[in-house]
């Protein structure tokens, strides 16, 4: 909202959108917003990256000719507060829980004394 009010109050039109992600592979990201937007150009904080599946809602913002992506909608299921999950189209995911508990794939946890509970080896 900041960034959008700043950019506005210049005289520039362009604002930060919702979209959809349309094509999603390495060489090429697209999205669908007010207009169907090529090679976008997304931003993570740094040591993160992913690459959103095509159906993913993005936040856009106009730059340069193209657009930037600033994140994808949170799905914040399951987590309290001050808590992190990362999670991959496929299912697999980590969870960072407020008590120092790490939980994988929603089965096997790891406490904070390093005890480990729901895993078998095969």
């Amino acid at each position: 909202m900041w960034l959008s009010r700043k950019i506005n109050k210049k005289g520039n039109t362009p604002t930060a959108e919702k979209g959809e992600v349309t094509l999603s592979s390495p060489k090429n990201w697209e999205a669908f917003a007010t207009q169907k937007l090529r090679n976008i150009t997304g931003y993570s904080p740094y040591g993160f990256c992913s690459l959103a599946p095509a159906g993913t809602e993005v936040l856009l913002l106009p730059v340069s000719g193209s657009a930037a992506a600033l994140g994808t909608k949170a799905n914040i299921n399951g987590l309290a507060a001050g808590e992190v999950k990362i999670y991959s189209k496929g299912g697999a995911s980590i969870e960072l829980k407020n008590d120092g508990t790490i939980v994988l794939n929603g089965t096997v946890k790891i406490d904070g004394k390093g005890h480990i509970t729901g895993w078998q080896a095969n």
